[in-house]
């Protein structure tokens, strides 16, 4: 009894310093694979055309029938463009859906995700890279 007692201790003690050590780390900084567009609200500029203006996004084409690429990821799933998150939501319609559902006058920022570490929460088809949405 005493045994077990000891081992629930043990165990309890190493999950409180755990949770610590954890909830000290510092949260993810943009970086290099992490890029954040901060947007004017109210503004009605395309929204293919203010992805143009985050490093690291090549738009190809305009309107709802731009192609929109990340620089430095790699085709997994065979299409190379990345996975659309709107307001926390993913959108596999691809860009022509997001196109359609973003008021730009609303947009408040668009962040582009190429890390692995920081695409993983997506699976694979966050592989070719991920732009967050907010508005």
């Amino acid at each position: 009894m005493k045994k077990a007692i000891f081992y629930l201790l043990v165990a309890s003690l190493s999950f409180v310093f755990s949770c610590k050590a954890i909830k000290d780390m510092p949260e993810a900084t943009p970086g290099p694979e992490q890029v954040s567009l901060a947007v004017e609200p109210g503004n009605s500029i395309p929204l293919d055309v203010q992805l143009q203006k985050v490093p690291g996004i090549t738009v190809q084409g305009e309107g709802a029938n731009a192609r929109v690429r990340i620089r430095g990821s790699a085709s997994f799933l065979g299409d190379s463009e990345p996975l659309f998150v709107v307001n926390g939501v993913p959108v596999y319609g691809g860009f022509r859906d997001v196109f359609s559902m973003v008021n730009t006058a609303q947009l408040k920022s668009i962040n582009v995700l190429r890390n692995p570490a920081d695409t993983g929460i997506y699976g694979t088809r966050g592989a070719n890279g991920v732009v967050e949405i907010k508005y």
